[in-house]
């Protein structure tokens, strides 16, 4: 069950004032005594694509970190975390275990990564979450030479510290030539992976490294008609609540369904219908809008 947890961390998770407040939601959170071992176990599940396991390393740790203050709180004598991630999209899991030593150690550079030193920028996939993002020097400078870099022009920074724009017209053709460029990575990527293949899954580079493929398992799935038939076989007391635990249910396919079963004519209706009547109940939920950048041609560039 999901549960809401929050800390103030103490001395002894290695922090250095009493002010750091800890938040966090787990999925799941529990723990495990044998003889004079006691395992914290706290699960996160993911519903978007796998990453790296170094992009959600600080996230396992601030859990891990949570989870031994939540039960040295009550007095259990913690000796290992354990950190479970289920990527629900492909099946897959990430596994981390931290002793506690290994979280007061993490807990102890906490305060050098909230408190900025008014000097050192450090712009990477984490500025998506500082909140000094738009006014960062470090992050403007990142932006200037991204731009720099896609219209082959050095110029004055995009992006100032009063967020209004510099140089407009310069931003409008990087973004236009950053889409581009991503496809033009993608397709050559594929491309490399048809020639490496071709050459026997190998290419040896002169300074003694090689490209190679890497591969790894495609996502698990099951067939839901063989399914129903095993739970049914092997578990007699399976209910409706349990495979709803188990199950995702993709709109398209709900869509179809509905769709093929509306009289001529009407599919379309129905299909809505079916759709208003589940969000009303909260049966069918969205998840954060999805948003990117593009340039819209003006009016001027329509009549041309």
């Amino acid at each position: 069950m999901e549960q809401q947890l929050e800390a103030v961390m103490p001395q002894e998770l290695g922090f250095k004032r009493e002010d750091y407040r800890l938040r966090g939601r787990a999925d799941g959170l529990d723990y495990v005594v044998t003889g004079d071992e006691c395992v914290i176990h706290v699960w996160d599940y993911k519903t978007g694509e796998r990453t790296e396991d170094a992009r959600c390393r600080q996230q396992l740790l601030a859990y891990a970190a949570l989870g031994l203050a939540e039960f040295r709180r009550v007095g259990l004598p913690v000796t290992e975390i354990v950190v479970w991630v289920a990527w629900l999209k492909d099946g897959a899991r990430t596994v981390r275990r931290y002793s506690p030593d290994e979280v007061e150690s993490w807990a102890s550079g906490v305060p050098a990564m909230v408190e900025w030193d008014g000097r050192t920028y450090t712009p990477g996939d984490a500025c998506r979450y500082c909140p000094r993002a738009v006014s960062c020097l470090g992050r403007l400078q990142l932006n200037a030479f991204g731009v720099a870099a896609l219209t082959h022009e050095a110029g004055t920074l995009v992006v100032p510290t009063v967020g209004a724009l510099l140089e407009p017209e310069r931003f409008g053709r990087a973004i236009v030539q950053a889409k581009a460029l991503k496809a033009l990575i993608e397709d050559f990527l594929a491309g490399a992976l048809t020639a490496v293949r071709l050459n026997d899954g190998r290419v040896d580079l002169p300074n003694g490294d090689a490209v190679i493929i890497k591969q790894r398992a495609g996502g698990a799935r099951i067939d839901p008609r063989g399914l129903l038939s095993y739970l049914h076989d092997a578990h007699p007391d399976f209910t409706d609540d349990d495979l709803a635990g188990m199950v995702k249910v993709g709109k398209e396919a709900f869509e179809k369904f509905v769709g093929g079963r509306a009289e001529k004519g009407q599919k379309g209706k129905a299909i809505e219908a079916a759709i208003e009547r589940l969000s009303e109940d909260g049966t069918l939920t969205r998840g954060a809008p999805v948003e990117w950048v593009d340039v819209a041609k003006g009016e001027g560039h329509a009549k041309e």
